[in-house]
């Protein structure tokens, strides 16, 4: 029979953070459309609005579109220090019309 064991060493924390997408600034001489992710582990959240920019308009405007995402941290009851790991990364990403 299996036996779980709660590792006693390591006190979990939920927290949420939330990003709020105002706009993005690139100078591309074509037209594309820009997508911003936010990625944490195997979770991954997605702009939804449909920006994009060209040599003319360099500003894609996301309206204040905010993105929320819940995770966990666990806190070394011993040290009382957190475990390292890596909380976000942001990438652009460009799709041509």
């Amino acid at each position: 029979m299996a036996r779980f064991v709660k590792n006693t060493q390591n006190l979990p924390m939920k927290y949420m953070f939330e990003v709020t997408m105002h706009a993005v600034e690139l100078h591309v001489p074509y037209k594309v459309q820009v997508i911003c992710v936010i990625k944490r582990g195997s979770r991954r959240l997605e702009t939804t609005r449909d920006c994009g920019v060209a040599s003319g308009e360099p500003i894609a405007d996301f309206q204040d579109e905010k993105m929320t995402m819940m995770t966990t941290v666990y806190k070394d009851k011993a040290t009382k220090s957190f475990q390292e790991r890596v909380v976000s990364i942001i990438k652009h990403y460009f799709k041509l019309y």
